[in-house]
């Protein structure tokens, strides 16, 4: 059996998304990216006027979104996130998005541990030298300068990185879900300060990821997500730290992008993979976004799949 495993930035998804929107969503993860096993989700919203610090609710939109796919043949997924704190996440005002990951029930064992609030962070719990997460799912130090803010690096507060773990046929899996920080700026300054805090951030992960892996040298781990930068960067090679192999290298150039900014391609969503199961791993990126009218599309990027045979 394969194993598919998907990366799609929704575009700020929220509760104000219409109906037509939903359908080519639900199209697009049940026909295109044919249900994958494990699918990380990026720009997942609320806008309920909830006040600055208190925690923001969960995406009511998502639930439309899941019973649509299950309208289009798809799996019963079941949502895992952790609403932020309102005010304290990014991205664009009052909509408060966070990463989630969907996962589909009859391919992954779930066990949760917790809960978790936006401000705990996980710990990786070593039990007979074997590596597990002390939150499921929980947030890799959600408070850190690097996530939460720092005035003094004129660092501003971004999504949070989501890390959950799952059993698929007796095998430990760690996924890591993150959307570093924008490469939007007003000026040259202020896109150096964004770059030197996706490096932060990217450390962060990198160091969460190998002290599992410290513990399990042959773990399956993976991080994927929209880390708002392209292959051959700083932030790339932190994330990958010589732990971790990204697929989306070997495609030709010409094919190798997930978002277009001023019509220029680039390619700013990924999944790294553990370098045993590179051999194994075929990565593909349907244009079904960026190369089409603006009017048909479902969100400005397009989704990363990654099957695992």
């Amino acid at each position: 059996m394969s194993l598919r495993i998907a990366t799609f930035n929704l575009q700020n998804l929220d509760d104000r998304v219409n109906d037509p929107r939903l359908a080519r969503l639900a199209h697009t993860i049940v026909r295109t990216l044919k249900s994958p096993q494990l699918l990380a989700l990026q720009e997942v919203g609320a806008v309920d006027g909830t006040r600055q610090g208190d925690p923001a609710p969960p995406c009511r939109a998502l639930d439309r979104l899941l019973e649509r796919i299950v309208q289009h043949s798809g799996p019963r997924y079941v949502a895992l996130q952790i609403s932020p704190r309102s005010g304290h996440d990014g991205g664009q005002a009052g909509t408060d998005i966070r990463p989630v990951m969907l996962f589909d029930p009859t391919a992954f064992a779930f066990h949760a541990r917790g809960p978790a609030g936006p401000d705990d962070a996980n710990r990786i719990v070593n039990e007979n030298r074997r590596p597990f997460l002390s939150l499921n799912p929980g947030r890799i130090d959600p408070q850190h300068p690097a996530f939460e803010g720092d005035p003094q690096n004129h660092w501003r507060p971004s999504r949070k990185a989501l890390a959950a773990e799952f059993s698929h046929q007796g095998r430990q899996l760690l996924f890591v879900s993150c959307h570093l920080t924008s490469m939007r700026a007003v000026n040259r300054r202020f896109a150096e300060h964004g770059r030197r805090q996706r490096h932060a951030q990217a450390r962060v992960i990198a160091d969460f990821v190998a002290a599992y892996r410290r513990i399990e040298v042959d773990a399956w781990t993976f991080v994927l997500g929209d880390f708002n930068d392209t292959p051959g960067t700083k932030t790339l090679d932190l994330l990958r730290a010589d732990t971790l192999v990204n697929p989306i290298t070997q495609l030709p150039k010409r094919t190798r992008y997930t978002q277009r900014h001023g019509g220029r391609p680039q390619a700013l969503d990924h999944i790294l993979v553990p370098p045993q199961l590179a051999a194994r791993a075929t990565l593909s990126i349907p244009h079904i976004n960026t190369d089409v009218d603006p009017a048909h599309r479902s969100s400005d990027h397009d989704p990363v799949l990654l099957t695992l045979t």
